[in-house]
């Protein structure tokens, strides 16, 4: 009966590309260099980047892997934007 269970569960995950969500909590996953948000990863990792390190377009996007925040502040002019 174990078996059955993880079995079922691979399959979601094939499924669903490893991505599941709730239905009443969208997901938002941001890119670390541009700040470009997608609804999921997959869409996110596959587009170019226009503030890659290696220069406009010559990398994809990076998951940003840290928490949504209500509040962020500019690194280089100290301003705080609050996002809706």
């Amino acid at each position: 009966m174990g078996k059955n269970i993880i079995l079922n569960i691979i399959i979601i995950l094939y499924l669903c590309n490893g991505e599941l969500k709730t239905e009443n909590t969208p997901a938002n996953f941001y890119c670390e260099y541009c700040g470009a948000k997608y609804s999921s990863v997959s869409s996110l990792t596959s587009n170019w980047c226009s503030k890659h390190p290696d220069g406009a377009s010559k990398g994809k996007h990076k998951l940003y892997e840290g928490s949504e925040k209500n509040k962020y502040t500019c690194k280089y002019c100290g301003q705080m934007f609050i996002t809706t």
